[in-house]
């Protein structure tokens, strides 16, 4: 239930805003920086996602400066659906959302916290960022990786050696996509 409330708090004001008659096709941005991320994606959309990380210039000789890992993934991944970046990245701030709600919950699940403590718990934590769940790309998508490592781990050391595995892949992942958030991983 809290998951389908979570998406249609994050549709609807799109809906709304793209069914009105004044709506011209140009999608909200809600960050300064947005349109980078949407470039990227796009890059990777459009067949090249060696150049996500330098969507700017357009130059294939040029590396970018940070890696683009998750714009790499989610344009190859969504390519054969003919979306734009744009589409792609709102239907997926749901997306994001829903698993970072599921795997804060789930986190303090292994941490031994009871059902409605742990369900409070991500709760809060998703109310507190709510602001930037409309940011699919970075923070939310790398944070929900972060969180699900952090679950993975948990489980690991809980016995459940198997864990440790998608643990290492989340964690490797992360220094592919955003320096905080794998800094912040790997400092823990």
């Amino acid at each position: 239930g809290t998951s389908l409330f979570l998406v249609v708090l994050l549709q609807v004001p799109h809906a709304l805003r793209t069914s009105s008659p004044q709506y011209k096709g140009v999608p909200l941005l809600i960050a300064s920086d947005a349109g980078m991320y949407v470039s990227r994606v796009e890059e990777a959309l459009q067949g090249r996602p060696e150049q996500a990380n330098e969507a700017f210039i357009g130059d294939p000789t040029i590396r970018g400066t940070q890696g683009a890992l998750l714009e790499q993934i989610i344009g190859t991944v969504f390519r054969p659906t003919g979306l734009r970046a744009a589409t792609v990245l709102q239907l997926l701030s749901s997306v994001f959302g829903v698993l970072l709600f599921l795997g804060v919950f789930y986190f303090f699940r292994e941490c031994g916290f009871g059902f409605w403590y742990s369900y409070g718990g991500a709760v809060l934590y998703c109310a507190l960022l709510m602001n930037t769940f409309g940011r699919p790309v970075q923070p939310i998508g790398s944070e929900t990786v972060l969180v699900w490592a952090a679950v993975f781990v948990m489980m690991a050391l809980r016995g459940r050696k198997i864990f440790a595995l998608a643990a290492g892949v989340f964690l490797a992942a992360l220094i592919g996509m955003y320096f905080w958030a794998w800094t912040f991983a790997w400092a823990d």
